[in-house]
């Protein structure tokens, strides 16, 4: 029986081992990996919104995960000790410094306050969570913020009041009998500082990190089909004498679209920003490009996002207007493999 007990128990071990390396949060100076079983997600919050680049992993090694993508080949550490490398002329080459390596990754926000002490938070808007994966799977807390100023986040769980600095040069504080003291020092701070290439935008940061992928535009053109009378007679005989004008006007102004795994979406055109929700999204007849629909009762109106780095929005609704958009001069190939990805195995919507 002691035996049978103690069986059991080393599988309980390899199981939570087995458990642990399917996920993680890899950082290093400017960037970190997201690990979701032999899928990764590389991420450069300061050159770039969103998705930076996806990988496969092919070899796991005591010491290394090996992924690689059509581009390049990288070797990942398991422990912070370790640097990455990339596979050039042969041989394994340093290409970034690792600052901390945590066991345990599962959050769709992508603003990530990181310390030394073993952890990091998570914000989501107003919620942020606390992870500790030495300690703990999943959510170790969850706090609601009440305040910010110019150095720091303020937010309070039912047990604890914490303020999470919005710099590396400062650290993290707990109050602790009315006063401030040090919990954490800062390893990074991941958000995203400055808009990605393709233009200004009006919509602010901490409106997109309700997101999880923001695609933007350098510019877009609208379509109007105007009625006009036709000068043939068939088709004045067979169509009452009616034909539409095509007429494109060009607007050099920059676009977004943000999408969630919620079923939320934010179309901004210019300046103008209509807030919207989806309950399907599905792959095109080919697979460079996907289609979002807004409101399940009309497929007319529909959003089709290329992976070229083109939008195409068809409008059917008064609250958006009638007509065609086409959104032009975006980047953004890797956010569109894993959304696709998402897309072809039905697990986007959650």
């Amino acid at each position: 029986m002691k035996s049978l007990k103690f069986f059991l128990f080393l599988l309980l071990l390899a199981g939570m081992d087995v458990a642990a390396q399917t996920t993680g949060l890899f950082t290093y100076n400017g960037g970190y990996f997201v690990k979701a079983g032999d899928y990764w997600t590389e991420y450069r919050p300061a050159e770039k919104d969103g998705v930076w680049a996806t990988y496969t992993q092919y070899n796991e090694e005591t010491n290394y995960y090996q992924v690689k993508n059509s581009s390049c080949s990288l070797s990942i550490p398991k422990t912070s000790n370790n640097n990455f490398y990339i596979w050039e002329d042969g041989e394994w080459k340093v290409i970034y410094t690792t600052k901390h390596i945590y066991g345990y990754f599962n959050d769709e926000s992508r603003e990530i306050y990181a310390y030394n002490q073993g952890g990091y938070f998570v914000r989501d808007g107003n919620t942020w969570r606390e992870y500790r994966p030495d300690k703990k799977s999943g959510t170790w807390a969850t706090y609601t913020q009440y305040k910010e100023d110019d150095n720091y986040f303020y937010m309070r769980s039912s047990v604890s009041e914490v303020c999470v600095p919005k710099a590396e040069n400062n650290d993290f504080y707990l109050l602790r009998d009315g006063k401030w003291s040090k919990c954490y020092t800062t390893s990074a701070i991941y958000v995203t500082k400055t808009p990605a290439a393709g233009g200004n935008s009006t919509t602010s940061i901490d409106e997109e990190s309700g997101y999880d992928y923001v695609f933007r535009y350098k510019s877009y053109s609208r379509v109007e089909y105007k009625e006009e009378e036709s000068e043939y007679p068939l088709i004045n005989f067979f169509l009452g004498g009616v034909t539409y004008r095509e007429e494109t006007e060009q607007i050099d102004l920059p676009a977004k679209v943000c999408i969630s795994r919620n079923g939320k979406m934010m179309i901004e055109l210019g300046g103008d920003r209509f807030y919207l929700t989806f309950a399907k999204i599905d792959k095109g007849l080919t697979d460079s490009y996907i289609e979002i629909y807004p409101y399940a009762d009309n497929y007319d109106c529909k959003l089709a996002i290329y992976k070229t780095g083109n939008c195409q929005l068809s409008l059917d609704k008064a609250e958006l207007g009638i007509g065609l958009w086409n959104l032009h001069g975006g980047d953004y190939e890797s956010t569109y493999n894993e959304i696709f990805r998402l897309v072809d195995s039905y697990t986007f919507l959650k």
